[in-house]
């Protein structure tokens, strides 16, 4: 047998936090039962130490770039599938151009970003957004009742596939300050484990061990049994049965040892940090419309959004220091900020609060129309919209397992409109709670304000002309 067989596993051990509770084998391995089941079995950890496994923290950073990603581009709507977009569809997969959707009549086609690639850490995604084109209802209006139903079937006859598509170029920045990107600080995030594995005594001493194991009985592998032996007629050596437990056990204890070390010290937060790392995203778009769908708009976008404890703050409290991360500071920085106590994470840190930022700029061009055989004219001259938005939020309330249970958030959101008189200036604010109530069912109540009544939006209960309250009861679907 290989010492890199043995020493993967140990590896494994090490990573791995405590697989679901089971009971522990007394004393010896089962007949059945293979070497290698045997070591895992008495290496386990107790059940009740928490470890953050290797599946999880890819998990986790997966779960992360996903909401990055999707918060970079815009979400798309509804488009169409005619016999042109089905091809284009096959046409854009075959040549990994990127990925296809196509629902609710909205045909979106995101691009690879290997295509657009300015170099790391610097993230475009590209997107069209096919729409199923639609005559304009202001147009339709002014054609006489008579005849608009027979009009507008004859005009939307003239549209094709392409005549209300958005183009949309967004950005995002990934770098040791921006981003949630786990990968950015994995320099970092190595060496801190490195150093928590020397102050708890682990790797070497394993490492020894499994050495003298695999010198003392080179002739078995750890993927046979007792029972598989004894069919080849092969004698289990004596001490070979009581070295693998033992050294299972101080496996057990050393992985014990390190988990015990990192809780106490905060390494396990270093999730929450990099959760919590600045976000600077910004888009482009710009939707081409055929005369008879409407006019062409163009909407320029950037948002920030922040938490309070993060790496950056982490990495200033060093680089002011002269330090370099060591258990010992990390536990020290989390500690000064009020967000590790006893080894365990304060509400502080659990609650998560976050800063949130966006402004906006959108530009609809100038606008006209004209249907001579219906002796009907539109026109409307460009206008402009700067909106912005201020937001935070924090959770109220998170359970022993780390999922949120309540939580509540400001939002005010302004708008001004020059050359729309159909449109006004608007300032809408926004206080939510939300509930997660027993089998997953989450409840709402939302405060509106608004400066105008007609701004305050649908609510259920209208408090005056411009509060009003908002409430609903989502209830998880019922497993069939």
């Amino acid at each position: 047998m290989k010492p890199r067989i043995l020493l993967a596993l140990l590896l494994v051990a090490l990573c791995a936090g405590p697989l679901a509770a089971e009971q522990l084998p007394k004393d010896r391995c089962g007949d059945d039962e293979t070497f290698i089941k045997c070591f895992n079995r008495f290496q386990q950890a107790s059940p009740d130490q928490r470890v953050v496994t290797d599946n999880e923290v890819r998990e986790k950073t997966a779960n992360l770039n996903t909401k990055v990603a999707a918060k970079a581009t815009s979400e798309g709507t509804p488009a169409a599938a005619s016999s042109l977009r089905d091809t284009l569809s096959a046409f854009f997969s075959a040549l990994d151009l990127g990925t296809v959707s196509n629902e609710n009549e909205t045909l979106t086609l995101k691009l690879n970003p290997e295509w657009l690639s300015i170099g790391p850490g610097n993230k475009l995604a590209g997107e069209v957004v096919l729409r199923d084109p639609q005559v304009s209802e202001p147009l339709l209006g002014m054609i006489p009742e008579e005849k608009r139903s027979t009009r507008k079937e004859s005009l939307q006859g003239e549209l094709g596939d392409f005549d209300d598509a958005t183009y949309t170029l967004s950005y995002s920045r990934e770098s040791g300050r921006f981003g949630r990107v786990f990968s950015m600080h994995r320099t970092l995030i190595d060496s801190l484990f490195s150093r928590a594995l020397g102050a708890t005594d682990t790797s070497e001493r394993r490492t020894r061990t499994a050495v003298e194991l695999l010198k003392a009985f080179p002739n078995i592998l750890l993927d046979e049994s007792k029972a598989s032996l004894q069919k080849k007629n092969v004698e289990l050596p004596p001490g070979y049965e009581d070295v693998l437990i033992a050294m299972a056990q101080s496996t057990r204890a050393s992985l014990v040892a390190f988990q015990r070390f990192s809780a106490k010290n905060g390494l396990f937060l270093l999730g929450d940090l990099v959760n919590n790392q600045p976000q600077l995203m910004a888009s482009v778009s710009f939707r081409k419309r055929d005369d008879l769908v409407g006019p062409d708009e163009l909407k320029a976008e950037v948002s920030y959004e922040m938490g309070w404890a993060n790496m950056n703050g982490l990495r200033r409290w060093l680089d002011d220091r002269k330090e370099v991360l060591s258990p010992p500071m990390l536990k020290n920085y989390l500690e000064a900020r009020g967000w590790l106590a006893d080894g365990n994470p304060t509400a502080a840190l659990k609650n998560a609060p976050r800063l949130s930022f966006s402004l906006s700029y959108a530009r609809r061009e100038d606008y006209s129309v004209t249907l001579p055989d219906d002796n009907v004219s539109l026109a409307m001259d460009h206008s402009e919209t700067i909106s912005g938005s201020l937001g935070t939020g924090l959770y109220l309330k998170v359970d022993d397992m780390g999922k949120p249970v309540s939580r509540i958030d400001f939002k005010v959101m302004g708008e001004k409109v020059h050359g729309d008189p159909m449109r006004q200036d608007r300032l809408v604010a926004t206080t939510s709670l939300s509930q997660t109530l027993t089998n997953g069912t989450t409840a709402s109540l939302s405060l509106v304000w608004a400066n105008k009544p007609e701004f305050l939006g649908e609510v259920d209960k209208e408090l005056s002309a411009r509060v009003g309250l908002k409430y609903s009861v989502d209830r998880k679907p019922a497993k069939p």
